[in-house]
């Protein structure tokens, strides 16, 4: 890890034809050094019959020295600080080059690391750039990759690309080498990216099906202009992430859209709206004095939170108006959606046979087809186990319809339960609401009902309920156990809701307490590699968190000095998900190369080593 300094060490590094500037630079502690450069076609001072350079001394013709950089390519410098040095050559002659480092070490006696680095500015520049870092499983992931000679432009610390500049370069061969996770080496053939005309290479990789992180480089062979028949290599190399398919711990589960109206009480669940909105409005709105548990999260891409209400979860958002109180953590961006693969849907095969169970009455089915089934106010309907296949089912004002064994109910258009019925497990029997699902398939226009699921005001519903297509309402001051999936979802005010879905990991314990198997609570503390890695010119870093305990989370360069820090303060137990875009703390981006990012939580301490690539 450290050099002992006796006058003098070598470095090289080679550049390709076409290259139209050069940043050889070194990095030191403490001791005090200069830099040289020797172009190609020489050997380093002291090597192969080459004289040392000698204090005081003239220098010999060929090397390239603070002093004479500039008379040697014009518009070269040298820039110097406490503790680095370097040159920046405009038009460097291809080849071999040296750094020849003179100087003393002063700063440690027991030796130091000494960093060298070499970047190329090259007069053709790639940029290659994905849609989204991270992706479902079976998701067609397009790269994009842009060719352009004269697009590189010198920044203070790296080369950036200026798509604007330059000119187009159309006749190149690009390929993506892709390796999936778990693989050593790309798998073949490569993808092909086609010429789009502009300069600009396009091609879609869809064999996504394995989640974990893809590594992935593209070759450009660049024909040269100054040899003909031959070419250059330009590369980048980049990973994007796929992540595993699950179902959440939600209580609500929409697709398009949550509305909680005031004073309602989420006692257990998480509350997610999948995709993007489609119409007005935002994804998810909680009114007036809604709460919320801890432990649990709001994901949706735009949120309203309206004053008085309480969350205690963690939120994930891409736009948030809050007035109420977060007490979890606030996280964004939010990438959509947020699951990639739905609970599986069952549809109805309905029969011709209807079924009315009239007042006071007491009726058993069996499982089958039916076709209309209509519980009149105070009647009694029990279903037995098994699955049944109905058109639309009706439960009236104070009727019940109770279950004494695991039933899945399929419904082709709708499912109504009026005010003050009940909708559960029999008295007496083993089963939960997690063994009860509905599958409800309507839209609200073809619904015999207002809309696809109408769940009167003071009703009681222990069951899970799934009604892709439409609109379920949930009536004021309801009480519901379960789980609740559909395209949109009206929860009226002072309604109660907790977890116990069929659709993800739910424990029961004696009498009717239950006890979420949290998908959010880890057993132990935990720092996952980030992802994608390597990246460019962001990625996720993830960890976990047993129990409440006050967090830092950091970033370092090489030597150890901190250039960025990215969480610090109590934060609530579960797993947590932090960007970080590539910059320090002053908002500077940083330079390609290894980082290493360390957490702090408690007692805990844990570090892992990331690459930044451009």
């Amino acid at each position: 890890g450290a050099t002992n300094w006796q006058g003098a060490t070598n470095w090289q590094g080679a550049i390709d034809p076409g290259t139209t500037s050069l940043l050889p630079a070194t990095n030191w502690q403490g001791s005090r050094f200069v830099l040289f450069l020797v172009p190609p076609g020489f050997d380093a001072p002291g090597i192969n019959g080459q004289a040392p350079l000698v204090q005081g001394a003239p220098l010999p013709d060929y090397i390239v020295s603070p002093a004479n950089v500039g008379t040697k390519f014009p518009g070269g410098k040298y820039i110097e600080g406490s503790t680095y040095a370097y040159y920046y050559i405009p038009g460097p002659p291809p080849g071999t080059w040296l750094s020849h480092l003179e100087g003393d070490n002063t700063g440690t006696p027991n030796g130091e690391k000494i960093l060298f680095h070499l970047v190329a500015d090259a007069s053709v520049a790639m940029d290659v750039q994905l849609a989204r870092s991270t992706y479902n499983p079976r998701d067609p992931v397009t790269i994009q990759a842009v060719l352009r000679r004269g697009g590189g432009v010198p920044g203070e610390e790296h080369t950036t690309f200026d798509p604007s500049a330059g000119e187009p370069v159309t006749d190149a061969t690009v390929i993506a080498q892709i390796t999936r996770p778990g693989a050593t080496t790309p798998e073949l053939p490569s993808l092909q990216l086609v010429s789009q005309g502009d300069g600009t290479y396009i091609g879609t990789y869809d064999s996504t099906n394995f989640p974990g992180t893809y590594n992935f480089k593209v070759v450009a062979s660049v024909p040269n202009p100054t040899l003909p028949g031959t070419t250059f290599p330009r590369e980048s190399q980049q990973s994007f992430f796929v992540v595993p398919p699950f179902v959440p711990n939600a209580v609500l589960f929409a697709t398009n859209s949550i509305s909680i109206q005031d004073t309602s009480n989420i006692v257990s669940g998480s509350v997610i709206v999948n995709n993007t909105r489609t119409g007005s409005g935002v994804e998810l709105s909680l009114g007036k004095r809604v709460t919320t548990p801890g432990n649990y999260t709001l994901k949706a891409s735009r949120i309203t939170i309206l004053a008085g209400s309480n969350v205690a979860g963690n939120v994930f958002y891409n736009q948030l108006a809050n007035t109420g109180t977060i007490t979890g953590t606030t996280q964004t961006p939010l990438s959509l959606p947020v699951v990639g693969t739905l609970p599986a849907f069952e549809t109805a095969t309905i029969g011709t046979q209807d079924i009315t169970v009239r007042s006071n009455r007491q009726v058993t089915l069996a499982p089958g087809r039916y076709r209309t089934i209509y519980v009149d106010a105070w009647g009694t309907l029990t279903f037995t186990g098994g699955t049944y296949e109905i058109k639309s089912l009706e439960v009236e004002e104070h009727a019940k319809l109770v279950f004494t064994a695991p039933t899945h109910v399929r419904i082709s258009l709708g499912f109504q339960v009026e005010d003050d019925a009940y909708v559960g497990p029999a008295q007496g029997s083993t089963i939960d609401a997690s063994s009860i699902v509905f599958y409800i398939a309507g839209t609200d226009g073809i619904s015999p009902f207002s809309k696809a699921v109408n769940i009167y005001p003071d009703a009681k519903v222990f069951a899970n309920l799934y009604a892709k297509n439409g609109t379920l309402v949930m009536g004021d001051r309801t009480q519901a156990t379960g789980a609740f999936l559909a395209k949109d979802i009206t929860v009226g005010k002072k309604v109660q809701m907790t977890l116990a879905t069929s659709f993800s990991g739910l424990a029961k314990q004696a009498g009717s307490n239950w006890t979420q198997q949290s998908m959010d609570i880890p057993e132990t503390f935990s720092l996952s590699q980030n992802y994608p890695n390597p990246f460019n010119p962001t990625t996720q870093i993830r960890y976990g968190l047993p129990r409440q305990t006050n967090v830092k989370l950091t970033i370092h360069n090489v030597l150890g000095q901190e250039v960025a820090r990215l969480a610090e303060g109590e934060q609530d137990a579960g797993f947590h998900e932090v960007q970080w875009s590539g910059r320090n703390d002053y908002g500077t981006v940083v330079a390609s190369g290894v980082y290493f990012y360390r957490i702090q939580a408690g007692d805990f301490v844990q570090t892992s080593k990331m690459l930044l690539l451009k």
